[in-house]
């Protein structure tokens, strides 16, 4: 037993080996140790058991549906990333399942294959300025955005070369997203023409 008592940093040890405390009862250690430092062990005051109320509170950290949606619509264009970036069919189906429905998930990599025959890669990621979050159903919900695609867009791999970014600073986006289980999945978008500011 190297250390019973610290409370003022003062008492280091007990000079008993290991042998020496095991054979000796916890009650003679505490007495001597408080007696070698010159001061009894300093008497803190526990916390209380937690209330009921208090138990509740962590409840109230689970994420609103709002949140929930959000966090969804911007882990999409993430993945979409992740995935193009991934240059391989198989890694990017996996990466879009829980994103988009799987019926959506062939056509989505069958486009990306496209971009992989010209070596292109993703480069830069989307600037959200969410307008509103719209519940149009009990499951459905359109998200409204002042995305900035500015500096978003593909690169050559092999010349090295940006390509155009894919969109402008001030893009007006409605994305709809549909509640299947517990993830919200991106089932499409419409590019509005109208001016959005943020």
């Amino acid at each position: 037993m190297r250390e019973v008592v610290d409370s003022v940093g003062s008492c280091r040890g007990l000079g008993l080996g290991s042998l020496g405390a095991a054979m000796v009862p916890t009650a003679v250690i505490l007495s001597l140790a408080a007696a070698a430092c010159g001061t009894a062990a300093p008497h803190v005051a526990l916390p209380g058991r937690q209330t009921e109320a208090e138990l509740t509170k962590s409840h109230l950290l689970k994420p609103t549906a709002r949140q929930q949606v959000i966090t969804a619509y911007e882990g999409y264009w993430l993945a979409t990333n992740r995935a193009i970036d991934s240059q391989s069919a198989a890694a990017a189906r996996a990466i879009l399942r829980g994103h988009i429905p799987d019926s959506a998930v062939p056509g989505l990599v069958k486009g990306m294959e496209a971009l992989w025959r010209r070596h292109e890669v993703a480069y830069g990621s989307p600037v959200f300025h969410i307008i509103t979050v719209t519940f149009t159903g009990n499951r459905t919900v359109a998200v409204h955005d002042c995305i900035d695609l500015s500096g978003t867009g593909f690169r050559n791999t092999r010349a090295g070369q940006f390509i155009a970014a894919v969109g402008q600073s001030h893009d007006f986006l409605i994305t709809m997203l549909v509640r299947k289980g517990r993830q919200w999945l991106v089932t499409g978008a419409i590019s509005v023409l109208r001016p959005c500011a943020y």
